[in-house]
């Protein structure tokens, strides 16, 4: 400052704006984090629901199936069962489509699961009457690590 002026000279002006834009700088780069590590953890949540609504549901259609014939490359299954309101023995296949979504056909009607990337595995357990259901969601335009729900399902009355 010159000696009897009052205010700032160019020099302090230049070094107070230089120290703003840092700070500003480091304020935008904690914020762009946070941002991005709350959009992968959406990301998370939804493949984790997917896998969960798609695990409890083919779950309970093998719960108390019969006749199950798995594909040889393990991506879907026929079987037969009882229909719950009548009684009723039904056919039901669960296989993968497109890629990215789970249908199930019971009879005449069909439902897709998975609002995306999302895949049903199975395989013969270890005792006749079990088999190993894995499912896998993921979404990769998150870039998000695979979530991966394995659940082996009983289909018939446990022995002991």
């Amino acid at each position: 400052m010159i000696h009897g002026q009052r205010g700032f000279t160019l020099t302090e002006l230049l070094v107070g704006m230089a120290v703003m834009a840092l700070l500003m700088a480091a304020a935008f780069g904690v914020l762009s984090s946070s941002i991005k590590a709350q959009l992968y953890g959406f990301s998370q949540e939804r493949g984790f629901n997917d896998a969960r609504r798609v695990m409890q549901t083919v779950a309970g259609e093998l719960r108390y199936s019969s006749g199950h014939t798995i594909s040889a490359n393990g991506v879907d299954i026929s079987y037969s069962r009882p229909d719950d309101a009548t009684g009723v023995t039904r056919n039901g296949h669960i296989q993968n489509i497109a890629g990215d979504k789970v249908q199930i056909t019971r009879g005449t009607v069909n439902e897709a699961l998975g609002s995306g990337h999302v895949q049903v595995n199975f395989a013969q357990g270890d005792e006749t009457q079990q088999i190993r259901v894995t499912v896998t969601a993921q979404d990769p335009a998150a870039g998000g690590a695979a979530i991966v729900l394995q659940s082996v399902v009983w289909t018939g009355p446990v022995i002991r």
